[in-house]
């Protein structure tokens, strides 16, 4: 009875909700927190004797509890964040349900501690808003936060906690200093550490006296950075209520006798030192904290602390021993080396305690693990870093503006990009800076981001600089949302493009200039091409009269003067009228090539296995004794001038047929193959070939890379299939050897596709 008794003690004086449930689950002791929860949560008025799943009128609850209290009575330390209730009434927990054994060690029941944590958790959710809004200024923590000017103490900002912390309306604390929370004077930061601080270090200030707007006062503790806004120096406090751990110290003694257990419910380290005999009491906690077994610890902490506490720490923790001897007990932190190397931040606190005659008798203290509460703030701390110096140091213009359009933070490039300072910009809104017309434009693609019906806003636009000028930017702007989608503020950036916008002036006008000059040049070139065509046309008038002349009266000499003419003459003769007749084809054909040139063109789609099979019928045609193999690939398509495209494959495939006609037998082949990435079509054959040392002189006309006499032919036709396949766009090329034969490849540009 007497343990029910000490237990149901201790539990009363816990300020949190704690109970003990019997294997049935029924209450064998609670205190009061406990039972207000249950009526706030459940509307229950909770008895002992009765069970604890009767109560939980929702049945997630009901069922979450008994999941966990089931493992529990197993044996486990089952520890869970949970919700309890529902509506209006729902509540977040922490709790931690520890197995209670008796004196054999069976396990006869549980004790619960349950913690709420609602609070915290909506402070937590309202300061992860707050990150995102100014990342610089405050940390993701559930304590109050002031944002305060280094030089006058003035309070710039604060959170909600800050407010209910003092219970002052927040527009209330931006009135007052820092100065005016104070119940004691307050060391400065650059003291507390020793010397001047550097931007961005942290410094914490332990256990000050702070007081509320009715007066009262109670215990905090505070953590200070210093950083640059807005031009000026501010620094940022944390500040904890610490009054519920000063609590916890004053039970801590009364909870000694039954340590085992408020250990598992606090997961705190508890120890007493008695000041006569200088021996220690340990907690099962401590021995974990410090890694070592209970077996080697007679009660002289010394040895301990020298063999665990780190090298670098060991002068504070001599220190902190020094003024506990003297009576000074404060918070001390420091790090422990385990066995296995690793290194673990312990943060203990403690209190006196004196006998009947007023003499200092007991220190009695706890300690806690916060190894991986110093590394998240840390984490915290560098990420802050880096997203502060990634917005000022960025050379693209960058704000942070409020819904109603006020600048909330501005960087350097903003800065030089208006000309305005941050501290100017601070008392305009971010429309200020458009120009008159393009304001109620403006505002109203920036209303639409709000409302959801459009994700960015971006517009190339001219900008009013303080000096008057105009510069032009590019402007995009996003909106910022919490979790449940509710626009924050707005996340403007400006891309200075005056230059560029300069650039395309200065190409827009040389591009007029040249438009003109182009206009003009094609003038000249159309009556150039008049004039050359009516001299092509004289020419080839002028020179076939005499041409004809020439042949006509050689062939009349031949016959009237046959029986006077030697054999030799008439030879000669015979040859004038070849050189006649032979110059009135070359002047067929230079017609043809300037006419290729020339001739609209009607773009149309065109079969090439169809043109090439009915060019080669009409050169087999003309010489039917030939053997000659053919290969055409079918379904071969382009978009192109039919008739051009004839003309090329005729002259081409006329070109195989002929260098192919000093082989007993011979192949000519049509098909498409890939040449780098792009759509080509060949003609193949194996006859006579060429030296591919004389393949730059190829295309030329009057070109000829065999011997006069060999071949048939003027040098005009591979002329014409550069100047045709040109004309419609593509490029050709010969690959060859002697006696091996020659591969013609050319291209056409593809059809654009149209949607």
């Amino acid at each position: 009875m007497a343990d029910i008794e000490t237990l149901q003690a201790v539990i009363d004086a816990n300020p949190q909700g704690v109970f003990a449930l019997d294997r049935e689950l029924r209450y064998t002791a609670f205190n009061r927190a406990h039972a207000e929860s249950m009526r706030v949560l459940y509307g229950a008025e909770i008895v002992r004797g009765g069970r604890l799943t009767d109560y939980q009128s929702v049945a997630d609850d009901r069922e979450g509890a008994l999941s966990h209290v089931t493992r529990a009575l197993a044996g486990e330390r089952v520890v869970v964040t949970a919700f309890s209730g529902e509506g209006e009434s729902r509540r977040a927990f922490e709790i931690v349900h520890t197995p209670q054994t008796d004196a054999s060690g069976v396990v006869v029941g549980v004790i619960v501690r349950a913690h709420e944590v609602t609070e915290r958790r909506e402070a937590e959710a309202a300061l992860g808003e707050s990150e995102a809004r100014y990342k610089q200024l405050f940390e993701a923590e559930s304590d109050a936060v002031l944002l305060i000017d280094n030089e006058s103490g003035r309070i710039l900002e604060a959170n909600g906690a800050a407010a209910a912390m003092y219970g002052y309306a927040r527009e209330e604390l931006l009135g007052l200093s820092d100065m005016d929370l104070t119940a004691e004077p307050e060391p400065t930061l650059a003291a507390t550490r020793g010397g001047p601080l550097e931007l961005g270090e942290a410094v914490t200030i332990p256990l000050r006296t702070h007081r509320r707007r009715d007066g009262a006062e109670f215990p905090v503790e505070i953590a200070g950075r210093f950083f640059t806004w807005q031009g000026r120096t501010v620094r940022i406090a944390t500040i904890r209520d610490v009054s519920e751990r000063r609590l916890a110290d004053e039970l801590l003694h009364r909870m000694i006798a039954l340590r085992d257990v408020a250990e598992e419910v606090g997961r705190v380290a508890s120890w007493a030192w008695d000041v006569q005999s200088g021996k220690a009491t340990w907690s099962p906690e401590m021995y974990r904290l410090f890694d070592i077994d209970e077996g080697d610890f007679d009660g002289d902490v010394v040895p301990v602390l020298e063999a665990r506490v780190h090298p670098d720490d060991q002068a504070a923790l001599e220190d902190a021993t020094a003024r506990s001897a003297q009576g000074e007990v404060g918070p001390v932190e420091y790090r422990v080396i385990w066995r296995d190397g690793s290194e673990h931040i312990l943060h203990g606190e403690g209190r006196m305690e004196k006998d009947a005659d007023g003499r200092l008798a007991t220190i009695v203290g706890y300690y806690q693990d916060v190894t991986e509460l110093r590394r998240r703030e840390a984490e915290l701390a560098t990420s802050e870093l880096y997203f502060r110096r990634f917005f000022d140091e960025s050379p693209v213009a960058a704000a942070v503006v409020a819904l109603d359009r006020r600048f909330l933070r501005v960087n350097a490039a903003m800065e030089r990009f208006t000309g305005y300072s941050s501290d100017e910009l601070a008392q305009m809104t971010f429309l200020d800076l458009t120009r008159p017309e393009e304001r109620e434009s403006d505002a109203e693609q920036i209303a639409s981001l709000v409302r959801g019906e459009s994700q960015e806003f971006t517009r190339e636009k001219r900008y009013v600089r303080k000096d008057g000028s105009e510069v032009w930017g590019l402007l995009s702007v996003r909106v910022a949302r919490d979790e449940a989608g509710e626009a924050l503020f707005h996340l403007p950036v400006i891309v200075n493009v005056t230059e560029l916008k300069r650039a395309q002036e200065e190409l827009q006008h040389f591009n007029e200039e040249l438009e003109d000059h182009v206009l003009a040049r094609t003038v000249e070139l159309e009556a150039s091409n008049k004039e050359l065509e009516a001299f092509i046309y004289s020419v080839s008038h002028d020179l076939r009269a005499p041409l004809r002349a020439i042949d006509g009266f050689s062939q009349i000499v031949m016959e009237d003067a046959a029986d006077k003419l030697t054999e030799t003459d008439v030879e000669h003769l015979q040859r004038v009228r070849a050189g006649a007749q032979r110059m009135a084809v070359l002047i067929d054909e230079l017609l043809g090539l300037s006419r290729a040139s020339r001739r609209d063109m009607l773009i149309e789609q065109v079969d090439v296995s169809d043109a090439a099979a009915s060019v080669l019928r009409e050169l087999r045609a003309a010489e039917p004794d030939r053997r000659v193999e053919t290969v055409i690939e079918p379904g071969i398509v382009v978009v192109a001038d039919s008739t051009l495209l004839r003309d090329v494959l005729a002259n081409l495939l006329g070109n195989a047929w002929k260098f192919t006609s000093k082989h007993e037998t011979a192949r000519i082949e049509v098909g498409v193959c890939d040449a780098d990435g792009e759509r080509a079509f060949f003609v193949r054959d194996d006859g006579a070939g060429f030296d591919p040392a004389y393949a730059s002189h190829l295309f030329g006309a009057f070109q000829r890379m065999h011997q006069a006499g060999q071949f048939e032919g003027d040098g005009i036709g591979l002329a014409t299939v550069k100047r045709l396949i040109t004309r419609m766009g593509g490029r050709v090329w010969a690959e060859a050897s002697v006696e091996k034969g020659a591969t013609f490849y050319f291209t056409l540009p593809q059809p654009t596709a149209t949607p």
